[in-house]
């Protein structure tokens, strides 16, 4: 094998990281995190909803991804395209079999799935739970992934469409399925079981990430193997989500009108479209809508800018967009279940909300008091760009789910920014089981 130059790779894989995630002594154990506090840790952090009341979710941790790469011939091999999803992880599925893996993505396969649609899974279901509603979301692509990326100097900008099922959770500690008791993650051997309310309850899994928080307390594996029941979809065909996801900056203005005319002047972040009556397509101007569509609030007062008592009142840290209401209201949690994060997120007003007679399990006392996260008026997400451990950085909106008591909590209609750190590598398109050295090259 040659030490430079050589050829290019075809292929792009990422391993994204939860901000908090699984146990470590190191930061060896850690990828592109660090140890601290006996977790591993990373900037990746989720945002979403107006309220303020769901900020602080996190990702699942672990997740493999890979993509196809339309590289030049000779290293250094710098920008290249990317042209799709890499089935080769097992996130593709048949839609007619969510157990069975297929290699087309986003068309009929005939030799996996006897001619049924090969869906694409962006990672196993997420779970989340805030304000009392736990929810379960599992988002598929709608459209095959696209962008550019720099295998030398870890820039990258990817462009996705996703539909994101939002079903109700099955209780304030288990909002999802999860795959318990399989030793070896994601090695397509289903060591593990299903447990909670699914279609496949019971049944053998392979967890394909994991959660830190749930189930509460201590989490779980989480699998394609083991999704949440049909009938507790509080969305349809999936909320339709799109966004780009870079090395660079995105930003996020609030455009969209939003207050009680002629006597409140408020503008937010996000709305929907006009002439989609299942409110699943969200955006943040005219043009994010179908031909002659308008981008309007929903009614009056609703969405807001943020949660805050006075919402010109969201106070953030010189060169951030996620702040504090200064003029309240505070969050009240109960103290003996929190998130991996240290983060409360049982809420509660007296001491009897955290008793397990009420809730399921013993949570502590009502004794944590936090001020409600928000929005500023213009939303940033920021990524860095670098050849093993890029953090990609990306702003979007978020339509509402046919659930009144989610769009309460959540803030739907409304904003979203991910940060998501990854372990990256490519292989070359020679020999796939060789990998390509940025900036230098290696490939036979």
């Amino acid at each position: 094998m040659p030490v430079g130059g050589g050829g290019c790779p075809d292929v792009g894989e990422a391993i994204i990281y939860a901000g908090t995630g699984v146990v470590c002594t190191s930061n060896a154990d850690c990828g592109p995190g660090t140890c601290t506090d006996g977790r591993c840790r990373t900037r990746s952090a989720l945002v979403s909803g107006w309220t303020g009341i769901a900020h602080g979710s996190d990702i699942t941790d672990g997740l493999t991804v890979r993509a196809r790469l339309e590289c030049g011939e000779t290293a250094p091999c710098g920008v290249c395209n990317i042209t799709g999803v890499d089935p080769s992880p097992g996130n593709c599925r048949c839609q007619n079999d969510t157990r069975q893996e297929c290699f087309k993505p986003l068309e009929d396969d005939n030799e996996s799935c006897g001619g049924a649609f090969c869906d694409c899974y962006l990672g196993p279901p997420l779970p989340l739970s805030a304000g009392n509603t736990p929810a379960c979301v599992v988002s598929t692509l709608r459209e095959d992934i696209i962008g550019t990326g720099n295998v030398d100097t870890g820039q990258g900008s990817i462009s996705s469409a996703l539909d994101s099922r939002a079903y109700l959770g099955i209780n304030l500690f288990l909002p999802c399925p999860y795959c318990d008791g399989d030793d070896v993650f994601n090695d397509k051997i289903r060591n593990g079981t299903c447990v909670g309310q699914g279609p496949t309850e019971g049944q053998s899994c392979d967890t394909n990430a994991s959660s830190a928080t749930f189930p509460s307390p201590g989490g779980g594996g989480s699998s394609i193997d083991c999704l949440p029941d049909p009938g507790k979809n509080v969305s349809g065909t999936g909320l339709k989500i799109a966004f780009t996801q870079s090395t660079g900056t995105s930003t996020l203005s609030n455009d969209v009108p939003c207050g009680f005319p002629p006597f409140v002047a408020e503008d937010c972040h996000c709305g929907l479209c006009s002439n989609d009556p299942s409110g699943l397509i969200p955006c943040s101007s005219d043009g994010h809508c179908p031909e002659g569509g308008i981008c309007q609030r929903v009614g009056n007062l609703d969405p807001r800018p943020n949660g805050c008592n006075d919402t010109t009142q969201c106070v953030a840290p010189e060169g951030e967009s996620v702040g504090e209401c200064a003029t309240g209201p505070e969050n009240s949690f109960c103290d003996g279940i929190l998130r991996a994060n240290g983060k409360g997120f049982v809420g509660c007003v007296t001491n009897a909300d955290c008793d397990a007679a009420n809730i399921g399990k013993d949570a502590g006392a009502c004794t944590v008091v936090v001020p409600r996260s928000c929005f500023t008026d213009t939303i940033t997400a920021t990524g860095e760009a670098s050849p093993n451990s890029p953090l990609g950085a990306a702003t979007f909106c978020i339509g509402k789910t046919s659930n009144s008591g989610i769009n309460v909590v959540a803030g739907l209609p409304g904003p979203g920014r991910i940060l998501t750190q990854a372990g990256t590598r490519t292989f070359c398109a020679s020999d796939n089981s060789v990998e390509y050295t940025p900036g230098v090259g290696g490939c036979p």
